[in-house]
């Protein structure tokens, strides 16, 4: 609830600050109750809640919200109007916890930089054609031209069938697609070979079964010698796996595995006094959350590979209080750059505050090996 109404308060700054312009529209005439009203307010969509709050059904906090927020005066008049134009679509049901992330650091981007642009949040859904087809009719409809679109690999095909849009995406790192699709997001398998420089010729790999780790996985095996795989379920026994395990010994561990199961690999593998060379990691485990859960000792052999470069602290302070943390999270990050990206490109007049190379339809991360101790993560020497 902090996190929402910190979005509140500041959301009724970023409407003064940009200079918009309002003009009435009406209520829906559906009946939208505690839940639904919550889940407008989870996703960071305060249009569709003002619109949508029914003060019979409200509960207290959501009351004290639509309160604080300006009440009925003020919710017959949201519509944000600027020069500018720049639609942000979001498959909520498919990123989850990234839709008010992405939303945030959008919000948070404009307001530091005082921007007199019109940000209108369209959420799909699923990446269905039918739903993204729907939210880019809509997208047309109002006139954006520009988009944001925060899909995964489903999704992006969908938007490969709308040449006459522009879509800054996020949440990919690329391939070979029109040009009319921009992407943001970091390239793990550049990681991967970064880290792979300081592999030995001995590598094991373990995974949780997700996608994501099972992608990396495999990319490892196509660049590497992987001489010993498993998969960590919350069944294992982690006695069984790593007692006299000689296999790990001499070798290179990478932990492309979630924050908790990489901190819980690391502990048993020295617990069990094994000896790898080193432990590798992509971005996956740049966290600043893996210093409350790991004991320093264990920390000693890892590198973490991280796209995310310093920025202006004037950026990070404003992401604090949507409590974004930017320094580690590479979704808010490449949100605030696609919001850089579009508006410098097509309206101009603004303050760059980040600094990429673009290449082809890329924005281009210099990966830095990072190591961890007590104190946090600090740039690689060796």
């Amino acid at each position: 609830m902090k996190k929402n109404i910190i979005l509140l308060v500041f959301l009724a700054f970023f409407l003064s600050a940009c200079q918009t312009k309002f003009f009435p529209t009406p209520k829906e005439p559906k009946v939208c109750d505690s839940t639904c009203m919550q889940s407008y307010i989870d996703l960071g969509d305060i249009e569709g809640f003002l619109q949508n709050y029914n003060p019979e059904l409200a509960t207290p906090s959501q009351k004290e919200l639509f309160d604080r927020f300006g009440g009925d005066s003020f919710a017959d008049k949201f519509k944000i109007v600027g020069e500018a134009k720049i639609a942000v679509l979001i498959p909520h049901k498919v990123i989850k916890s990234f839709s008010v992330t992405i939303a945030n650091s959008v919000l948070a981007y404009v307001i530091n930089q005082n921007l007199n642009v019109n940000v209108r949040f369209f959420y799909t859904g699923d990446e269905t054609a039918e739903a993204i087809e729907k939210s880019i009719s809509q997208i047309r409809a109002q006139g954006y031209e520009l988009v944001i679109a925060a899909v995964t690999d489903v999704g992006l095909s969908e938007l490969e069938k709308h040449s006459d849009l522009v879509f800054f995406v996020p949440t990919l790192s690329g391939g070979s697609y029109s040009s009319n699709i921009i992407f943001g997001g970091i390239d793990y398998n550049e990681q991967i070979d970064a880290l792979l420089e300081r592999a030995g010729h001995k590598i094991v790999i373990f995974s949780d079964g997700s996608k994501l780790t099972e992608l990396l996985n495999s990319y490892i095996s196509q660049k590497g010698n992987v001489t010993y795989s498993q998969l960590v379920t919350k069944k294992v026994n982690f006695g069984e796996m790593f007692k006299d395990n000689k296999d790990i010994n001499g070798t290179s561990v990478f932990l492309n595995t979630p924050l908790i199961v990489s901190s819980l690999l690391a502990s048993q593998i020295r617990t069990y006094d094994l000896d790898p060379i080193n432990l590798l990691s992509t971005q996956i485990n740049y966290n600043n959350a893996l210093f409350s859960i790991t004991q320093p000792e264990n920390l000693e052999k890892l590198y973490i590979a991280n796209s995310i470069p310093e920025f202006d602290p004037k950026i990070s302070a404003y992401g604090d209080l949507f409590e974004l943390n930017l320094e580690y999270d590479w979704v808010a990050y490449a949100s605030m750059v696609g919001v850089e990206y579009l508006y410098s490109k097509y309206f101009g007049n603004v303050k760059e505050l980040f600094e990429h190379d673009i290449k082809g339809n890329k924005i281009i991360y210099k990966t830095r090996i990072m190591r961890a101790d007590k104190h946090g993560f600090y740039l690689s020497e060796d």
